[in-house]
C-alpha cells in the first residue's frame, strides 16, 4: 500500500500535463519521425496517422523562432494535410510553423520505409538455409508474419 508521505509528493494530473507541454514546446522536430512523435505526443493521433502514411519528407529549415517543413502529400491526402499540419505543429511548440508543398520528390512516407524494412527481412527469412529447407519439404508453405525480435 503506498504511503501518506509518496502520496503527497506524487505530481497532481495537471502538473504531469503542464510537464508534457513544456517537453513538446521545446522538443525539436528535425525529421518526419520527430513530427509524427510530436503528434502523438500533442494527442493529435488522426493527424499523426495521415502524417506516417500519406506525407513525404522533403526538407526541414530552422530559422530562429520559425520553421519552415517541405513535405509532397500522396495524391490521396486530404487537401487540407499541410494546413492542418502547420495547426498542430503551432499550437503544440514554442515556434511558428510554416509548412509548404513541394514537388520535390522527398523521401519514401513513413509507412512506405516500415513496409520496405518489413520486405527486406522477409527475404532474409526466406534465403535463410533452413527456411529454404523447409520450403523444399513444404512447396506449399507461406510465410504468413515476421515477429521482431529484442536483444
Amino acid at each position: 500500500r503506498a504511503s501518506a508521505q509518496a502520496i503527497a509528493k506524487a505530481p497532481a494530473p495537471e502538473e504531469l500535463l503542464q510537464d508534457e507541454e513544456e517537453d513538446l514546446q521545446n522538443y525539436k522536430i528535425e525529421t518526419m519521425e520527430d513530427i509524427v512523435y510530436f503528434l502523438e505526443k500533442a494527442n493529435e493521433m488522426v493527424l499523426a496517422g495521415r502524417a506516417y502514411q500519406m506525407l513525404h519528407f522533403v526538407k526541414i529549415e530552422h530559422k530562429r523562432d520559425t520553421a519552415i517543413l517541405e513535405v509532397r502529400p500522396e495524391e490521396t491526402a486530404p487537401q487540407d494535410l499541410s494546413q492542418k499540419l502547420a495547426e498542430a505543429l503551432r499550437a503544440h511548440s514554442a515556434k511558428h510553423w510554416m509548412v509548404t508543398v513541394s514537388s520535390a520528390s522527398g523521401q519514401p512516407t513513413l509507412a512506405e520505409q516500415a513496409a520496405a524494412r518489413y520486405e527486406f527481412e522477409l527475404n532474409k527469412v526466406k534465403e535463410h538455409p533452413l527456411m529454404r529447407e523447409v520450403f523444399q519439404l513444404f512447396p506449399d508453405a507461406e510465410i504468413i508474419d515476421i515477429k521482431g525480435t529484442k536483444k
